[in-house]
């Protein structure tokens, strides 16, 4: 599977553990930088995670970053459910939109700001789990839908000793299968024929 097509491209379809494997790295890849840059903020990860104005530029960063792959391998994994992946990018709204709201998007001090903020965060936060639990956990199509073949889980080709292996196998199942043909029957004795 290449890797390019499996990061940024939108066509196709991936199984649950391509999906699971692409989407640990890219939370990996995402940590990894987070750390890289908060580093070279000379920012603690006391002050990461407090929130601060150049926090909201570190999450900014990486989310510019890190949508377009996030939604590559989301689109892939929802086709291989039948789905157009249009949820993908309607959670990805919701998460940009939230990260904007708190780093300066709201008021603090209202009341029903704050109230808007917590619907809008328990409503991001439902679809977000609900859309994982389906690309992570549920079955895709099992056959061919409108987005293409059954994905294969493998990623490449048969190693050569996998292969001299499975010809081992086969030669050894012929060889069998004459064999059995011509068991002689036990019970019945064989006739002498004379010598001409």
């Amino acid at each position: 599977m290449q890797l390019l097509w499996l990061f940024f491209s939108f066509q196709g379809r991936i199984s649950r553990k391509t999906f699971w494997l692409a989407a640990l790295t890219l939370l990996a890849c995402d940590i990894a930088l987070s750390m890289s840059i908060a580093s070279v903020l000379g920012m603690s990860w006391r002050e990461y995670w407090a929130g601060s104005s150049r926090t909201a530029l570190l999450d900014l960063v990486t989310v510019v970053l890190f949508s377009w792959p996030g939604l590559a391998i989301n689109f892939k994994r929802l086709h291989d459910r039948n789905d157009t992946g249009l949820r993908a990018v309607v959670v990805q709204v919701l998460v940009v939109a939230l990260i904007a709201l708190e780093y300066g998007g709201y008021d603090k001090g209202d009341t029903l700001t704050i109230v808007l903020f917590n619907i809008h965060l328990v409503i991001t936060i439902a679809l977000f789990c609900w859309i994982i639990i389906e690309m992570g956990f549920f079955k895709g199509d099992p056959g061919p839908n409108q987005y293409g073949a059954i994905p294969k889980i493998t990623y490449d080709e048969p190693s050569p000793a996998l292969v001299q292996k499975n010809s081992d196998l086969q030669d050894l199942r012929q060889h069998s299968e004459r064999q059995t043909r011509t068991i002689v029957n036990p019970n019945i004795r064989p006739q002498h024929v004379p010598d001409a």
